[in-house]
C-alpha cells in the first residue's frame, strides 16, 4: 500500500508540474501575443500620422497650385481685356 501510495504523490508531482509548464507556456503566448498586437496598434497609428501628413502636404500642394492658377487666369483675364480694349490697340 505504501508503494501505491508513492507512486500516486509521484504521478500528482508529474502532473502538477506538467500543468506548471503549461501554464508559463501558454503565459509567454499571451505575452507576445499582446506584444505583436501592441506593435501592430503602433504601426497602425504610425501609419494612420503618416497618412495625415501627406494628405495635409497633398492640400497644401493643391492650395499653392489652385493660387498660382488664379494668378495666371488673373493675369491672362487682364491682358485679354486690355488687347480687346478698342482704343488700347492704338496705344500699345
Amino acid at each position: 500500500m505504501e508503494v501505491l501510495e508513492q507512486k500516486i504523490i509521484a504521478l500528482e508531482s508529474k502532473v502538477e508540474n506538467i500543468g506548471d509548464k503549461l501554464t508559463d507556456g501558454f503565459e509567454l503566448i499571451l505575452a507576445r501575443l499582446d506584444s505583436i498586437d501592441n506593435r501592430m496598434s503602433d504601426l497602425r497609428g504610425n501609419a494612420k500620422g503618416n497618412l495625415g501628413a501627406v494628405e495635409v502636404a497633398v492640400n497644401d500642394g493643391f492650395k499653392k497650385v489652385i493660387e498660382e492658377l488664379k494668378k495666371i487666369n488673373h493675369v491672362t483675364r487682364y491682358e485679354d481685356m486690355h488687347n480687346n480694349l478698342p482704343d488700347a490697340k492704338g496705344i500699345a
